[in-house]
């Protein structure tokens, strides 16, 4: 099993302990076999949610891609906020990523956080707030006849961020 093809999976080499009435342990014990899982791995599911973690490598994927490719790990982004469930949104992406972008992914990012967050009717995570939006304009296309177009037709939060995309066809940037 090689990591690179599993990166949910992680070797586990700490213990935590918590104390809990007969009654908590009953309930914790009854819902890890409703969902056919150890207790172990039912309460690693609840405080450690995968989809946080998998979010945290989609995001190295963005900052690590090279520019003609970056569209991929984009997609992958996509892809990943479209699947989340309002009630999973905020837990998800709390915490923001923690590996460091340039300005621009850093901004894209942002904004399709906050755009699956108006979709959903959830507010933006907090982390978005401090990504200052670029100085200069990003246009997806370098074709200037398209400028006028993606001027106007860009989504507003991505035009808050100074980022002028097309989402008309199939949805992604």
């Amino acid at each position: 099993m090689n990591e690179k093809s599993y990166p949910i999976m992680r070797m586990k080499d700490h213990t935590l302990q918590i104390r809990l009435s007969e009654k908590e342990k009953h309930w914790i014990e009854r819902e890890a076999k409703a969902h056919d899982l150890s207790t172990s791995e039912w309460v690693r599911s609840i405080a450690v949610p995968q989809k946080n973690t998998l979010f945290q490598e989609i995001i190295e994927r963005v900052a690590e891609t090279e520019e003609e490719h970056k569209s991929f790990a984009y997609a992958e982004l996509h892809d990943f906020l479209a699947e989340l469930k309002p009630e999973e949104f905020s837990v998800v992406l709390r915490l923001g990523p923690q590996k460091k972008c340039e300005s621009q992914d850093a901004n894209i990012v942002a904004a399709m956080v906050e755009f699956t967050a108006y979709k959903l009717g959830q507010k933006n995570p907090g982390w978005v707030n401090e990504v200052a939006p670029l100085k200069t304009p990003f246009f997806s296309s370098q074709l200037m006849s398209l400028r006028l177009y993606l001027l106007r037709n860009s989504p507003i939060l991505f035009r808050r961020r100074n980022l002028f995309i097309d989402t008309s066809i199939g949805g992604r940037i």
